[in-house]
């Protein structure tokens, strides 16, 4: 407050490009956190895994799987949709309650799919291994997960599915005690 360019005014004044409309159905205070949550995407999956930027897709020719933790989350949601205008695939999600929300962001025909995590972690990291193989990858090693929440027994399910030699975690990932997960 006080210093120019400040934040606490009834009226700003930005570059158009750096702004968007917003409907009328959404609030000031629920569309400020889009920008942070489309950020924290990018950055987990572009910054430091060398995934192909949505400006500069990947090959269609390719598989290249993803896993993405807490898939129906403000988060979770922006990386599985800047992960599809990558060109990346099959993107495989785990959910719990928003499972139906996630479901609407990816295509079940192109082997793409959504495990619910309140099951045992042994039915998540089955689930995750099946709907690989459903999509073609099951001799494509998993090298790319996107773990949003990083907790609840996300880190092991983690380890127990990435290649682990040369595997990427995106988000706030911890070391579990019985594999090695790289986190930025």
């Amino acid at each position: 407050m006080g210093t120019p360019g400040g934040s606490y005014a009834e009226y700003a004044i930005a570059w158009q490009y750096t702004t968007f409309h917003l409907p009328s159905s959404t609030t000031f205070e629920k569309a400020a956190t889009l920008p942070l949550a489309a950020m924290i995407s990018a950055v987990g999956l572009y910054q430091r895994p060398g995934l192909p930027e949505p400006w500069s897709p990947a090959k269609p020719t390719g598989k290249q799987p993803l896993l993405v933790y807490s898939a129906a989350s403000a988060v979770g949601a922006f990386a599985i949709q800047f992960a599809k205008l990558s060109g990346l695939h099959p993107i495989i999600g785990v959910a719990g309650r928003g499972i139906l929300f996630a479901e609407s962001l990816i295509d079940k025909s192109e082997g793409v799919a959504i495990i619910d995590y309140r099951n045992s972690d042994e039915a998540v990291i089955t689930g995750i291994k099946s709907a690989l193989k459903a999509a073609g990858c099951a001799d494509i090693p998993l090298r790319y997960c996107f773990d949003s929440i990083s907790d609840n027994g996300s880190p092991e399910n983690n380890s127990a599915i990435l290649d682990l030699k040369d595997g990427h975690v995106g988000g706030r990932a911890v070391q579990p005690h019985h594999g090695r997960l790289g986190a930025w």
